[in-house]
């Protein structure tokens, strides 16, 4: 039901390269909440190998660390794919993002100011850039926590 930039953090070395982490949810009123859920899992689980092949073939990495072994390592065809391998350790120590309208409201100030920052000729410091970004932030959560 949703893609989520997840952002892996090692201890005292700060934010990285974003991944994004799909994640999918039965709504708690669905009709046959356990048979839609045996589907998810029939059709997108370990054992439907092609799946995990359209998945990777896509540019993807694989949620399953047996399909790395069986596909990615065990496919002679997929030994272009093992350049997922080395992501693999980033993804394990990723962080999910908070699922809250903050978040896309640093994401909208973010797009903003680093387009005004990074153009040629820009005069604008680091700091003047996050700053902006900051008061922006401020105002509309401001908004939100006083409605």
């Amino acid at each position: 039901m949703t893609t989520s930039p997840i952002i892996p953090k090692a201890p005292g070395e700060g934010s990285g390269a974003p991944y994004w982490g799909n994640d999918m949810a039965i709504l708690n009123k669905a009709p046959y909440p356990q048979e839609a859920t045996d589907y998810y899992v029939y059709t997108m689980g370990p054992q439907n190998i092609g799946f995990q092949k359209t998945v990777i073939r896509t540019g993807k990495t694989p949620v399953y660390n047996s399909i790395y072994e069986k596909v990615i390592l065990g496919d002679p065809q997929f030994r272009i794919y093992q350049w997922m391998i080395g992501m693999r350790e980033d993804v394990e120590r990723a962080i999910p993002l908070p699922q809250n309208t903050w978040v896309d409201i640093q994401y909208d100030a973010w797009g903003k100011y680093i387009v005004l920052f990074t153009e040629p000729g820009s005069t604008m410091s680091p700091q003047e850039c996050a700053q902006l970004i900051y008061d922006q932030v401020k105002a509309e959560v401001a908004k939100q926590v006083t409605k």
